[in-house]
């Protein structure tokens, strides 16, 4: 039967590893995320190779930016890909380890919100009939940078982590994934 804890006692410990998976199933894990990782750096392919021969073949119907937001979204994630192969294989002391930390928090945003602003434009266009000043790009791509760094920027430095987490962190060096 398990205890059921009041307000005024304490939780009790984080167990000293985080996932109860043995060392062979964590295997099985890394192999299958890297399998994904792969299929998906190739879909990523495919669709920026469609994207180039429209832009050779129909400049007209491929100059538009929502496909270009798209693609820029894309590219951002091949590169968050790139760096997660990389992270899987290196240890938690490393230089790039640390600098991981962050472009991925950076890497991870920015697609989501420029795929959202592509829903911003078009809503922007066709429901309220805006007429943009210049290429929207010029606007739309920097506001999604300032709001990515400015989402990762504070729970970067602000970092709280629960109590017991950092042990199971250092338990785990080998591993920067």
């Amino acid at each position: 039967m398990e205890k059921i804890y009041d307000a005024q006692s304490t939780p009790p410990p984080l167990p000293p590893i985080q996932f109860h998976y043995t060392m062979d199933q964590f295997n099985q894990l890394e192999v299958a995320s890297e399998v994904c990782t792969y299929l998906s750096m190739i879909a990523i392919a495919l669709v920026v190779a469609v994207y180039w021969y429209m832009l050779y073949h129909h400049p007209r119907d491929a100059n538009r930016v929502s496909l270009r937001c798209v693609i820029a979204a894309n590219l951002v994630s091949f590169l968050d890909h790139c760096l997660a192969l990389k992270a899987a294989h290196d240890s938690l002391e490393s230089s790039f380890c640390s600098s991981f930390r962050f472009l991925n928090g950076l890497f991870t945003v920015l697609p989501s919100c420029l795929l959202g602003l592509v829903g911003v434009h078009l809503f922007l266009v066709f429901v309220c009939k805006i007429h943009w000043p210049c290429r929207p790009e010029y606007i739309l791509m920097p506001v999604a940078v300032v709001y990515t760094v400015i989402a990762n920027v504070i729970p970067y430095f602000a970092e709280d982590l629960p109590e017991g987490l950092a042990e199971i962190i250092k338990l785990n060096r080998p591993v920067c994934w």
